[in-house]
This record gives C-alpha cells, structure tokens and sequence, in this order.
C-alpha cells in the first residue's frame, strides 16, 4: 500500500529515472521477502508495478527496461535471501531429523482447494475445515503425511474427480465465491468506479491496477473469499479508487474555478 503512491510520486518528479530505478530494486526486494511470509503476498504489486513501468511510464524504452529489469533482481534477492535459510535449515534436519524433510513441500495449494468447496452448504461433507482434507486423504492413502507431496496430488486428484463428478455444484460455488468478491471490489473502489465511467485514468495504469485486482482476488475464487484472503484484492481497489477519485476531481470544473 506504501510502495504505490511512491512510486508514482517518483514517477513524476525523478526526471532522470535513477532514484525511481533505485526505488523500483527496493520495492523488488520487499515483494521477495513478503513471498515467504505469506505467498503470494506482493505478487499482485509485481503485476502492478510492471505494467506500470511498461506501459505507463513516460520514460524511454532503455530506461523502462532497465527499471525493470532492477525491480525483478530485487524480487530475486528476496527470493534468494529465504532460499539460503531453507538450504542451511534442510542441513540442520538432514542431521536432527531426517524424517522431518518428506513432509515439507512448501505452502499447501490442493489441501486449500479442496476444503474451499465447503464455502456452500453440500451433500459431499467438505466444510471449510483442515481436518476434511486430513481425513478425506487419511481414507485414500492412508500412509501420505500431512502437506506432503503425496498428500498434495492425493487431494489434487480428488478435486479434478468433485470437478468432474458435480460440474453443477462445482459452478455454484465459483459462482457463489465470485458475487461475495465482486461485492468487496464494489466496496472497496466505491466512488472511484463512478469518477472512471465519467473521467477514467490512463489505460495503461487503470490496466496495472486490475491486473493486480483481479490476481490477488484468486485465493478468495480458489479457496473462500474472506477478508483474510482479499486483503490485497481490497488494498489494490482502495488504491485504484482514490487514484480514480483524484483524477476526476482534479479536473473537474470546480476545482479549475478555485485555482483561478
């Protein structure tokens, strides 16, 4: 939430482009390290952030480029700052207990899924609770550890077999989970929906600004669409809202006559 509107200031008053590049390698770093404190955390301002440095910025095409090429080797940095941590902790456990490495594979994406069909009410006793998943897996695979990859394509394989068995079912809840997300997009840009009918932004940013919307409305689609889950979704349409806001209002006839 920071970083937009920095960026952006930047955009404007950095006419040699070098702090804005600088900026750029710092908010990569920051979306790196967000990864792995919750994924997927600041790939919604990743999306945001390279359509705005392609097709937004009023720069040269050597220096969009450079830009961005900072802002994805700040992302890398990130990346590979956890990544030394995971080497040096598998180390440690290879030693300790070897045992421990089988069940980690990282943050669980079908175990997710799967307990997201219980987001309606059903006859197929999925409810949005980790112990469904448990023991939904526990009844096919009976030797799979928890969050393991045999646990992961367990509940991948069940989920394509529900797709397939129930599409009408399947339907009703994307369909379900879509209206309550179309709700908090509704809420959170609010009157920046109505100023972008009469006045809209630039393609090229109002584009960086649903590209990140509509990625980081995805957890709420795949899973449940709570606030704990459209926390970016809704940051990023509060955002696009104000933008929007300021756009109208900062050239509204009104606002022309009080500067006079």
């Amino acid at each position: 939430m920071a970083i937009v509107p920095l960026f952006s200031w930047l955009a404007k008053v950095d006419k040699g482009g070098s702090v804005l590049t600088g900026f750029s390698g710092i908010s990569g770093v920051c979306i790196g390290l967000a990864h792995y404190m919750r994924a997927h955390a600041g790939t919604g301002l990743l999306l945001y952030l390279c359509a705005a440095i392609f097709w937004h910025l009023g720069a040269a095409r050597a220096r969009r480029i450079a830009t961005l090429g900072v802002l994805i080797a700040g992302v890398l940095m990130g990346h590979l700052f956890f990544q030394a941590l995971i080497v040096e902790r598998d180390r440690y456990l290879l030693v300790h207990a070897p045992g421990a490495l089988s069940a980690i594979t990282g943050h669980p994406f079908w175990h997710s899924i799967y307990i997201g069909f219980g987001f309606l009410s059903n006859d197929y006793g999925i409810q949005y609770l980790d112990q469904i998943a448990i023991e939904k897996v526990r009844s096919i695979a009976p030797s799979a550890k928890y969050l393991s990859e045999e646990y992961e394509i367990t509940l991948r394989q069940e989920v394509m077999r529900l797709v397939a068995a129930h599409p009408l079912f399947t339907s009703m809840t994307l369909f379900a989970k879509s209206g309550v997300i179309a709700m908090y997009v509704f809420l959170s840009v609010n009157l920046g929906l109505v100023a972008a009918k009469f006045r809209p932004i630039p393609r090229p940013l109002a584009g960086a600004f649903w590209s990140a919307i509509v990625f980081s409305s995805l957890p709420g689609l795949l899973v449940i669409p709570s606030v704990a889950y459209l926390l970016g979704m809704i940051t990023c349409g509060v955002l696009y809202g104000l933008y929007s806001a300021n756009h109208f209002f900062s050239a509204s006839p009104l606002n022309s006559h009080s500067s006079g």
